[in-house]
C-alpha cells in the first residue's frame, strides 16, 4: 500500500526526530517521487527497489506519531508541473547556499528545478566540508582524464586556484569542458560546490553542501520549518511554480 510505504521510507530516509510539518513536506514529495517513478523497473517485474536507486525502505513502520500524522494528513497530496505531470521531486542533505540547475547535473532542464539562493542551509550540519588532495595527483587525474595542459603555468594555476562563489557546471571554465559532477564523483567530494586552495604540495578543496543540489535541501527545509514556516511554503521556495493536487483529481485536470 502506498501510504504504509511512504510511513517506511520517511523513517529510513529522514529518521524519527523531526517535526509533523516537515515529515508533510517529506511524505509528499516522497509520494510524487514513488508515483512518477512506479514504472522504472516494470520490466523485472516489479516497481520499486528499497535502495538508494528509488528511495530507501527498511521496512519499520508505525514507530513514530509524527510520521503517522503527517502522512495521513497528506493523503494523496501530489506535486505537478504546469502540464499535471508528476514533478521530478530530487532532494538530498544540504545546498551549501545555493542550490543547482538540474541541467547542470543530469541533462534535461526542467522549469520547477531552478538554482536558487537558499539561506536556510547556512550553518547546518552538513554546511561545510574539507579535503586534501595531492597536487601531482590532481594534475595528473586532468591530464589523463581530460588532456588539460598542465605544463603551461596559467592553466596549471587555474586548476589549483579554483574559486566557486556561485556554483559552476565546470571546473575553471566551459572551454575545457571538465564536468564538476565528473570530479564530484571520482574523488568522492560531498557536492560539486567547492574552491581549490593551493598548499604547496597538497590542494586544499573547501566546499559547501552535501548532495547533487537539485531541489530541496533537506535541513534547508528543517530550518525553514524551525523559523515558523509551514510545509507548503517550503515546497513553493525549493520548487518553482508547481502545483500541489489530490492525485485522485488528476486524471480530471488532464481531461480538463
Amino acid at each position: 500500500d502506498l501510504e504504509n510505504y511512504l510511513i517506511g521510507v520517511l523513517e529510513s530516509e529522514v529518521g524519527l526526530q523531526h517535526s509533523v510539518d516537515f515529515y508533510k513536506v517529506h511524505a509528499i514529495i516522497s509520494r510524487t517521487y514513488a508515483l512518477k517513478n512506479q514504472y522504472k523497473f516494470i520490466h523485472e517485474g516489479f516497481n520499486l527497489t528499497d535502495l538508494v536507486n528509488c528511495q530507501v525502505y527498511k521496512g519499520r513502520m508505525y514507530n513514530n506519531h509524527n510520521i503517522i500524522q503527517a502522512v495521513k494528513e497528506t493523503k494523496n497530496l501530489i506535486l505537478v508541473d504546469e502540464n499535471m505531470d508528476y514533478i521530478t521531486a530530487a532532494y538530498f542533505s544540504n545546498s551549501g547556499g545555493q542550490t543547482n540547475n538540474v541541467e547542470d547535473v543530469w541533462l534535461k532542464a526542467l522549469p520547477y528545478l531552478r538554482s536558487i539562493h537558499d539561506p536556510y542551509s547556512i550553518d547546518c550540519n552538513n554546511y561545510e566540508w574539507e579535503k586534501s588532495i595531492n597536487k601531482n595527483s590532481w594534475l595528473n587525474y586532468l591530464k589523463k582524464n581530460y588532456n588539460f595542459p598542465i605544463t603551461d603555468p596559467v592553466a596549471k594555476n587555474s586548476a589549483c586556484n579554483f574559486k566557486q562563489e556561485i556554483r559552476h557546471k565546470y571546473l575553471i571554465d566551459w572551454v575545457y569542458q571538465i564536468p564538476l559532477t565528473q570530479i564530484r564523483k571520482d574523488w568522492k567530494l560531498k557536492s560539486t560546490y567547492f574552491s581549490i586552495y593551493d598548499k604547496g604540495d597538497q590542494l586544499v578543496f573547501k566546499g559547501r553542501g552535501f548532495g547533487h543540489g537539485v531541489g530541496l535541501s533537506q535541513e534547508g527545509a528543517m530550518k525553514m520549518i524551525d523559523l515558523g514556516y509551514g510545509f507548503l511554503d517550503v515546497l513553493r521556495f525549493y520548487y518553482t511554480d508547481v502545483h500541489l493536487i489530490d492525485m485522485r483529481m488528476r486524471e480530471f485536470y488532464l481531461i480538463d
